[in-house]
């Protein structure tokens, strides 16, 4: 199987599907990085190697919800190959387990920021990000005026 003639029409297929052209170049990127870390064809990998995969990923030192991102990246690419090219594989992906912990971490810090939201303002100024549901304070002077001036 030629893997860059499957790739360009991978490519292809995600664009007519209107998929967001961020999420088209994040597909590929993650599916470039696995490619060139593979060292058999991508038709032979199992889930072990997926599993290896995942273990390389998380000594890097990667977060949990990012590889479940590669790992959904890659199993998106073997659907394709399944289900559009017509390919008879076995999608390893299905086989390895996902990474859990990323779904437990970001409800925790959701809900916690739903019960503090002050605490959730504090976190977002530090960072520089404005978060949806962090309070605004709304005085009607401009920025950086004193409250002792008058209007």
């Amino acid at each position: 199987m030629a893997i860059t003639d499957s790739i360009i029409r991978y490519r292809r297929f995600l664009k007519r599907r209107n998929v967001s052209p961020n999420t088209v170049k994040h597909y590929l990127n993650s599916l470039k990085l696995f490619v060139l870390w593979l060292d058999e064809p991508i038709e032979k990998v199992t889930h072990r190697k997926i599993g290896e995969y995942m273990d390389e990923l998380l000594g890097k030192r990667l977060k949990p919800k990012t590889i479940n991102c590669y790992l959904n990246s890659i199993c998106q690419f073997y659907h394709y190959l399944c289900e559009e090219e017509g390919i008879r594989i076995v999608n390893p992906c299905e086989e390895a387990k996902y990474h859990e912990a990323s779904q437990g971490a970001s409800q925790t810090s959701e809900r916690r920021a739903h019960r503090d939201p002050l605490q959730a303002s504090e976190r977002a100024k530090g960072s520089g990000h404005l978060h949806a549901h962090a309070p605004m304070r709304i005085t009607g002077r401009r920025s950086g005026s004193s409250l002792s001036q008058p209007y």
